[in-house]
């Protein structure tokens, strides 16, 4: 792969090692009690449109203390968000997906839950973009009414000593009641500690009574962050995909991982943004043969600050534009398309890492933005390395599609990342 030691480590989101869930999909409204036989109970999730959500598994707890284990799971069976007619705070479409008791709550796709939401005290939902037990990603989870052990062995993988916006953070819900309110979110759901949580008349299918918008998304999307390191010297790039009243980042650098870190650099941001900008720095003040560790921190106009996860590089002195100098590719990421907007094609841009329990598999899919399937680019096995397709704006059939915005999806191992196109004509 390499042919000298010249370290680039590449860190993303679509793997999940970062706060906030990657896919962006939170819950978003249940009823789990409500006035006759408890035929109207429902769970709703809330995503961007486009978003796969096929294979997600909702896993429900009783989380009193003399109940251990899951009382039962559903597994979202092939599920693409739809566009519902409604914006994030970054014109984003995002929709619903809802799982209910019977065929009696509107808007419900689909009307088998495997069984009751109220069991006791402590009753909480925990949501995986895949099979728990298989490697899936946990992305959300809420408890209500009362004391719970969920976080200590019910699964004991959620907590509410972690930061808010953390993916295992266990959101303590206001508790529900016999009426037939429910449980609702307020507009921003990545880092509500559950406090924003209301009973009101229940929505499914739709935003929340007190909703204005969608916020599910963190107020800078940091897509990727890079540290090359060469003789004396760093270069760091970072890119984001939007950006809401952000005024810049700090630049934090330490000689350890749990060390003390130095505030290097403020980079200015772009405010607000629905565009893929991309960012680098140069650091200078470091030495050969040395290990340095690096994060970012966002702020906005409001002076809220968000640190994003630390990444490390090694000098050792060589020259990362020598021709031998080979980049490892360390995780799969759908790097962009360009152009965009396009007409009539646009090329994407896929990084493959090497597998080291067998070769790579990835899907690369085309939906509209009501979630509508469009194209498959690929897949099926695919080589390590840097692979470019080309989408000509037609359909599986072969015929032109309408101008608008598409959404490209990337699925492998452990990874699920969409972009958003716009074709004009």
């Amino acid at each position: 792969m390499k042919s000298i030691s010249t370290l680039i480590l590449i860190c993303l989101f679509s793997l999940g090692l970062f706060a906030q869930n990657a896919q962006n999909v939170y819950f978003n409204e249940v009823r789990a009690n409500d006035l006759n036989g408890d035929d109207v109970e429902f769970i709703e999730l809330v995503g961007p449109a486009g978003t796969d959500l096929t294979g997600y598994v909702i896993v429900h707890h009783d989380g009193a203390n003399a109940s251990d284990g899951e009382v039962w799971r559903h597994t979202i069976g092939s599920f693409t968000i739809p566009d519902d007619g409604v914006l994030d705070f970054f014109s984003s479409p995002i929709g619903f997906y809802v799982v209910a008791q019977s065929a009696t709550v509107p808007n419900a796709d689909i009307t088998s839950m495997p069984g009751l939401l109220q069991n006791g005290n402590g009753d909480g939902l925990v949501l995986y973009d895949g099979d728990p037990s298989g490697g899936g990603t946990l992305l959300d989870a809420i408890v209500w009414d009362g004391t719970t052990d969920m976080d200590i062995d019910d699964p004991g993988t959620v907590s509410t000593s972690v930061a808010t916006d953390e993916n295992n953070y266990l959101h303590a819900l206001v508790d529900d009641d016999n009426t037939d309110f429910s449980l609702q979110g307020p507009s921003r759901l990545w880092d509500d500690d559950g406090t924003g949580w209301a009973l009101d008349t229940a929505t499914p299918g739709a935003l929340n009574a007190s909703q204005v918008s969608g916020d599910i998304r963190l107020p800078v999307e940091l897509s990727s962050f890079s540290a090359i390191g060469s003789n004396n010297e760093v270069v760091l790039r970072w890119a984001t995909e939007s950006e809401l009243d952000n005024i810049g980042f700090e630049l934090w650098r330490s000689t350890s991982r749990e060390g003390d870190y130095t505030e290097i650099a403020f980079i200015n941001g772009n405010f607000t943004s629905n565009e893929r900008i991309e960012y680098s720095f140069t650091d200078n003040q470091v030495s050969n043969e040395n290990t340095y560790w690096y994060f970012l921190v966002d702020v906005d106009a409001n002076g809220v600050r968000t640190q994003h996860q630390v990444i490390s590089v090694t000098l050792d002195g060589s020259d990362p534009n020598d021709p031998r100098a080979e980049e490892t590719i360390t995780t799969y990421e759908l790097v962009g398309n360009f152009p965009n907007p396009f007409n009539p094609e646009t090329t994407l841009e896929v990084n493959v890492p090497v597998e080291t329990s067998g070769p790579s598999e990835m899907t690369l899919t085309i939906y509209d933005v009501n979630g509508r399937f469009v194209r498959t680019l690929h897949s099926g096995v695919i080589e390590p390395g840097n692979h470019r397709f080309m989408w000509d704006g037609q359909n599986e059939s072969g015929l032109s599609v309408p101008s608008g915005i598409y959404f490209a999806t990337l699925s492998a191992k452990f990874t699920r990342t969409t972009i958003r196109m716009a074709l004009t004509k």
